[in-house]
């Protein structure tokens, strides 16, 4: 799906409140995302320069991957509950949370 900015995605996860996965791709406007659903597991976010920052993530979060967001500066407290983190081309990141003792692939390639 594309989103231009954060109100079409405000929209669409109020109307779909019970998403378990969620990619989002394409997106050189979207600076942020807003609040996710609470039932998420997967998350893609591709291609999304201007990104500085992701929300807090859902407990339920267990696949997060973050491709070529070239302004986000840092991820969120990740969640106990993830297994799987994959983050490419994130060159303004210069840190990372606490890493959770359940992931089972984590791969970060600046």
């Amino acid at each position: 799906m594309k989103f231009k900015n954060e109100q079409e995605l405000v929209a669409y996860f109020c109307n779909n409140q019970h998403l378990t996965a969620l990619q989002i791709d394409d997106c050189p406007e979207l600076t942020s995302l807003p609040t996710l659903p609470s039932k998420l597991t997967y998350l893609l976010v591709d291609n999304c320069p201007g990104l500085t920052r992701l929300p807090t993530l859902p407990k339920t979060l267990n696949d997060l991957r973050v491709f070529n967001c070239r302004a986000l500066i840092s991820l969120p407290v990740l969640p106990s509950m993830l297994t799987n983190l994959r983050v490419y081309n994130c060159p303004s990141m210069t840190s990372l949370p606490a890493l959770p003792t359940t992931l089972a692939v984590v791969r970060i390639v600046r």
